[in-house]
């Protein structure tokens, strides 16, 4: 099933802690400080606090707690809970208690000359961070400083990722938000405001960060260390003369490679497992016995079923033939019963890594997290939206990072393109106010000026504010241009419910808008549509959606797609959404592959 994370799960009362070490020095302009629960003193737990009335600290705290309760890892810090409240239940700072490694702070424990942390214990660490960052990568998280200052050190010396609120989405301008402190271990892209950089080069910032630590670890200080921050950027920029001459060829070249000016030329977290687990670039000495134990340890984190533990391989094997049968058949690929029901039976018996995602109800609701595999069918998701917002399969919308729909129900997330970080809007659906449906006791109708009289399902919790954004986003027409009215009684206060307002299930709701709407003439070029040819010219309102046009042009809308100035329209964009004259023309195409 698909997991829901409740952020409320992780609440906490910080009174039923107590401060065992406060105000800890580290390279982060944050507040740390080691508590042990009251009823427990054997635990520790580093404190984070972030000021409330900082807008930064806001950011952090937030960022920080989401990447905490999703990024499940051996090696990253245990989330043990958040509080907003002082000790006598009144606001106050945020703070962020994660579990805090026996061996504490990697920095640290690196004063202390630990004999057991040999060379060996060393290659291990390296090892173990790679880890970390291939598992964040694999979720689209760049860290920004996966170094010393928010690393620990367990027992068994791995290394414990104990922070993660410099972390943000690989898509993001990573040189926002970041602090001072931490200059020595940042990679020299992050140091200016380079407007121009590559997202997709973005994960490289983490490899910089990298080197960064194999080089304290072999020479015991931080590197391109300097009063002068501007003498330290310009250290990161000529690296090689701080590669110690003592290194091994092997280790060098790694880290000469992780410090590379330009991102595009270092290497991935995979590349350099590859090179760790063929004993490239490992501490002088390491027991390579040791080490390749380690490794197998390390790798044999997944995320699997009690079910799957346990079932033969034979099993598995049962389910992938029904799958591909299920697969080849039309009407059984668009049952949404056999669908759902294929899908819980692979999900037991597979191993698998599970895609986070946000879902959102239309615009402005809360984001609620889900854990899904990347093979689950649509038709599933679409009865686990269900279960979180109430809204009936039969009348969900759902927009896949503001671009594609879902609207075929026995494709996989991995299909679709959806991956960690997507974010999945959620709206209603429209049916004819006449269509018999099995929903009929859970309808609302709008009689809508231009459209005439539609369903949509009735949600009574639900505010004005969703609504105008349901209408808006079925429509197209602009939200401050649409009034809604029931019984003579405008809907204007958009925080209201349905319910706040009396709206009963079946009643109607009369929606209007200042939008002129004044018909437009459109081209449209069919020739790209396998066995179509020509131009075909509509005179239609602004507010007619692409897939409106593909359905009076007759063509397939499922394998087709549609272009306009270069850009690929989303199905339900309309006219209104495009800066279009008459003598501009869309294109129609055909895409079979995409819907294979």
């Amino acid at each position: 099933m698909a997991e829901i994370v409740q952020l409320n799960d992780f609440a906490i009362n910080i009174s039923d802690f107590t401060i065992k070490k406060d105000n800890i020095e580290n390279d982060f302009q944050l507040k740390f400080s080691i508590v042990t629960p009251n009823d427990d003193n054997s635990k520790e737990y580093l404190t984070r606090v972030f000021e409330v009335s900082n807008i930064g600290d806001q950011k952090h705290f937030f960022r920080d707690l989401s990447f905490m309760v999703h990024c499940k890892h051996p090696l990253i810090s245990k989330l043990k809970g958040f509080s907003v409240f002082d000790e006598g239940g009144n606001p106050a700072n945020y703070s962020i208690l994660t579990e805090f490694p026996k061996n504490g702070f990697l920095i640290d424990f690196m004063k202390l000359r630990y004999k057991r942390f040999d060379n060996t214990a060393k290659s291990k660490y390296i090892y173990g961070v790679a880890i970390i960052g291939n598992f964040l990568h694999s979720r689209n998280i760049v860290h920004r400083c996966l170094a010393p200052p928010t690393l620990g050190v367990s027992e068994n010396f791995d290394p414990i990722l104990l922070m993660m609120n410099c972390a943000k989405s690989y898509e993001n301008k990573l040189n926002e938000t970041l602090q001072i402190g931490n200059f020595p271990w940042i990679a020299p892209e992050l140091d200016t405001d380079e407007a121009d950089l590559d997202p997709k080069q973005n994960f490289k910032a983490d490899i910089f960060s990298f080197g960064c630590l194999i080089y304290i670890l072999f020479t015991g200080k931080a590197p391109f260390l300097d009063s002068n921050i501007i003498k330290i950027i310009r250290n990161k920029e000529e690296p090689d003369e701080f590669i110690p001459d003592e290194m091994s060829g092997d280790m060098k070249r790694l880290l000469n490679s992780c410090w590379r000016r330009d991102p595009k030329r270092r290497p991935t977290f995979d590349e350099i497992l590859l090179k760790l687990q063929t004993h490239e670039a490992l501490f002088p000495d390491t027991d390579v016995d040791s080490f390749d134990q380690y490794v197998r340890q390390l790798l044999s984190f997944q995320m699997s079923s009690n079910i799957c533990k346990i079932a033969p391989e034979s099993l598995g094997k049962s389910v992938s033939t029904i799958y591909a049968s299920v697969m080849t058949n039309e009407k059984m690929r668009s049952d949404p019963k056999i669908l759902k029901s294929l899908y819980t039976i692979r999900e037991q018996v597979e191993t698998y890594t599970p895609i986070v995602l946000q879902c959102i109800r239309g615009r402005s609701s809360m984001p609620i997290l889900m854990k899904v595999p990347a093979f689950m069918f649509s038709a599933a998701l679409n009865s686990e939206i269900n279960k979180i917002f109430g809204l009936p399969e039969i009348l969900q919308t759902i927009q896949i990072d503001n671009e594609k729909l879902i609207n075929c129900p026995y494709l996989t997330m991995e299909q679709l393109g959806v991956k960690n970080g997507s974010v999945l809007h959620v709206y209603n659906r429209f049916i004819p106010a006449d269509e018999e449906d099995d929903c009929d006791e859970c309808l609302l109708y709008l009689d809508i000026q231009f459209l005439g009289k539609k369903g949509i399902a009735y949600m009574p919790t639900n505010t004005v504010q969703m609504l105008l954004e349901d209408i808006h986003f079925l429509t197209r027409l602009p939200i401050g241009s649409i009034q809604m009215n029931y019984k003579g009684r405008q809907l204007k206060n958009n925080n209201y419910t349905m319910q706040s307002y009396g709206v009963k299930p079946l009643s109607t709701i009369n929606v209007t808008t200042t939008y002129p709407n004044t018909p437009v003439t459109i081209n449209i070029d069919i020739s790209g549509v396998i066995g179509r040819t020509g131009i075909e010219e509509f005179t239609v309102p602004p507010i007619t959606t692409i897939l409106n046009l593909m359905e009076m042009t007759n063509v397939d809308v499922n394998q087709c797609f549609a272009l306009f100035d270069g850009r690929e329209l989303s199905p339900h964009e309309a006219l209104i959404d495009l800066d279009i004259t008459p003598d501009d023309v869309i294109e129609f195409n055909t895409n079979v592959t995409d819907w294979l």
